[in-house]
Protein backbone atom coordinates (compact mmCIF):
# COMPACT_ATOMS: atom_id res chain seq x y z
CA UNK A 1 0.00 0.00 0.00
CA UNK A 2 2.78 2.38 1.06
CA UNK A 3 4.99 2.54 -2.36
CA UNK A 4 1.53 2.79 -4.18
CA UNK A 5 0.16 5.91 -2.60
CA UNK A 6 4.22 7.11 -2.51
CA UNK A 7 4.33 6.97 -6.20
CA UNK A 8 0.83 8.95 -6.50
CA UNK A 9 2.05 11.41 -4.49
CA UNK A 10 5.26 11.50 -6.72
CA UNK A 11 3.54 11.79 -9.94
CA UNK A 12 1.17 14.69 -9.08
CA UNK A 13 3.85 16.87 -7.51
CA UNK A 14 6.00 16.16 -10.72
CA UNK A 15 2.84 16.96 -12.68
CA UNK A 16 2.68 20.30 -10.35
CA UNK A 17 6.47 21.27 -10.96
CA UNK A 18 6.53 20.71 -14.77
CA UNK A 19 3.30 22.96 -14.72
CA UNK A 20 4.66 25.37 -12.74
CA UNK A 21 7.78 25.69 -13.86
CA UNK A 22 6.46 26.16 -17.48
CA UNK A 23 4.60 28.53 -17.37
CA UNK A 24 7.00 31.58 -18.03
CA UNK A 25 6.24 33.10 -21.03
CA UNK A 26 10.09 33.72 -21.37
CA UNK A 27 10.81 30.25 -20.46
CA UNK A 28 8.83 28.54 -23.21
CA UNK A 29 11.23 30.66 -25.80
CA UNK A 30 13.78 28.81 -27.55
CA UNK A 31 16.42 31.22 -28.26
CA UNK A 32 19.41 30.33 -30.54
CA UNK A 33 22.24 29.15 -29.43
CA UNK A 34 26.34 28.94 -30.80
CA UNK A 35 28.65 26.40 -29.24
CA UNK A 36 31.60 27.88 -30.58
CA UNK A 37 32.27 30.90 -29.34
CA UNK A 38 29.15 29.81 -26.81
CA UNK A 39 26.89 32.76 -28.13
CA UNK A 40 22.78 33.59 -27.46
CA UNK A 41 20.96 35.29 -29.93
CA UNK A 42 19.27 37.71 -27.32
CA UNK A 43 16.70 39.67 -29.03
CA UNK A 44 16.98 42.85 -30.56
CA UNK A 45 20.92 42.83 -29.95
CA UNK A 46 21.77 39.96 -31.94
CA UNK A 47 24.42 37.17 -30.97
CA UNK A 48 25.84 38.16 -27.81
CA UNK A 49 28.67 36.26 -26.51
CA UNK A 50 28.99 34.26 -23.07
CA UNK A 51 31.77 34.60 -21.06
CA UNK A 52 33.91 31.37 -19.97
CA UNK A 53 34.27 31.86 -16.44
CA UNK A 54 30.11 33.10 -15.97
CA UNK A 55 28.95 29.11 -16.80
CA UNK A 56 29.40 25.44 -15.74
CA UNK A 57 28.61 22.14 -16.88
CA UNK A 58 25.34 22.31 -16.21
CA UNK A 59 25.30 24.94 -18.71
CA UNK A 60 26.94 23.35 -21.17
CA UNK A 61 24.55 20.57 -21.05
CA UNK A 62 21.77 22.35 -21.64
CA UNK A 63 23.39 24.00 -24.35
CA UNK A 64 24.10 20.69 -26.51
CA UNK A 65 20.79 19.54 -25.40
CA UNK A 66 18.99 22.16 -27.10
CA UNK A 67 21.52 21.93 -30.33
CA UNK A 68 19.95 18.26 -30.37
CA UNK A 69 23.03 16.13 -28.49
CA UNK A 70 22.78 14.00 -25.46
CA UNK A 71 24.92 16.18 -23.64
CA UNK A 72 28.00 18.38 -23.01
CA UNK A 73 31.78 16.53 -22.98
CA UNK A 74 33.40 19.98 -22.14
CA UNK A 75 33.93 23.14 -21.69
CA UNK A 76 37.07 25.48 -22.92
CA UNK A 77 38.05 29.07 -23.51
CA UNK A 78 37.17 29.81 -27.11
CA UNK A 79 39.83 30.73 -29.79
CA UNK A 80 37.49 32.47 -31.97
CA UNK A 81 38.09 36.49 -30.44
CA UNK A 82 36.73 38.42 -33.47
CA UNK A 83 33.13 37.42 -32.22
CA UNK A 84 32.39 39.14 -29.40
CA UNK A 85 29.69 42.12 -29.93
CA UNK A 86 30.76 45.56 -29.90
CA UNK A 87 28.90 48.69 -28.27
CA UNK A 88 29.97 51.99 -28.35
CA UNK A 89 31.72 52.07 -25.42
CA UNK A 90 33.13 48.50 -25.01
CA UNK A 91 32.07 45.04 -26.00
CA UNK A 92 28.26 43.55 -24.94
CA UNK A 93 29.03 40.00 -23.46
CA UNK A 94 26.80 37.79 -20.95
CA UNK A 95 28.73 37.25 -17.94
CA UNK A 96 27.08 34.29 -16.32
CA UNK A 97 24.25 31.71 -17.09
CA UNK A 98 23.05 29.29 -14.15
CA UNK A 99 20.89 26.26 -14.61
CA UNK A 100 20.08 24.01 -12.39
CA UNK A 101 21.78 20.42 -11.96
CA UNK A 102 18.38 18.84 -11.42
CA UNK A 103 15.44 18.72 -14.16
CA UNK A 104 12.08 18.20 -14.02
CA UNK A 105 12.54 15.94 -17.32
CA UNK A 106 13.14 12.48 -16.16
CA UNK A 107 15.55 11.47 -18.70
CA UNK A 108 18.25 14.07 -19.69
CA UNK A 109 17.23 17.03 -18.44
CA UNK A 110 16.27 20.42 -19.56
CA UNK A 111 16.51 21.27 -23.20
CA UNK A 112 15.98 25.33 -23.44
CA UNK A 113 18.81 27.44 -22.27
CA UNK A 114 16.05 30.37 -21.91
CA UNK A 115 14.87 28.30 -18.87
CA UNK A 116 17.97 29.17 -17.01
CA UNK A 117 18.97 32.04 -15.33
CA UNK A 118 20.63 34.60 -18.02
CA UNK A 119 22.12 37.35 -16.44
CA UNK A 120 21.56 40.72 -18.84
CA UNK A 121 23.87 41.42 -21.07
CA UNK A 122 26.63 43.75 -19.53
CA UNK A 123 29.17 46.21 -21.18
CA UNK A 124 33.07 44.64 -20.52
CA UNK A 125 36.28 44.64 -22.24
CA UNK A 126 38.20 41.56 -23.59
CA UNK A 127 40.74 40.71 -21.07
CA UNK A 128 37.62 39.92 -18.41
CA UNK A 129 35.90 38.00 -20.68
CA UNK A 130 37.11 35.18 -22.18
CA UNK A 131 34.36 33.30 -24.78
CA UNK A 132 33.20 29.99 -23.69
CA UNK A 133 33.23 27.21 -26.10
CA UNK A 134 31.48 24.01 -25.44
CA UNK A 135 32.21 20.47 -26.79
CA UNK A 136 29.41 18.28 -27.22
CA UNK A 137 28.84 14.31 -27.19
CA UNK A 138 28.80 12.83 -30.91
CA UNK A 139 26.14 11.19 -30.51
CA UNK A 140 22.87 13.38 -31.05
Amino acid sequence: MFPRVFLNVLIVTSIFIYTVCSASDEGNRLWDVKLDPLQLNYDYEGWITVCFDGINLDVANVVCRQKGFTNATNIEISDSLSVLSPSASGLLVIAQVLCPSTSNYFLYGETNIMRCNVANPIIMDLPTCSPAKIVCSKFS
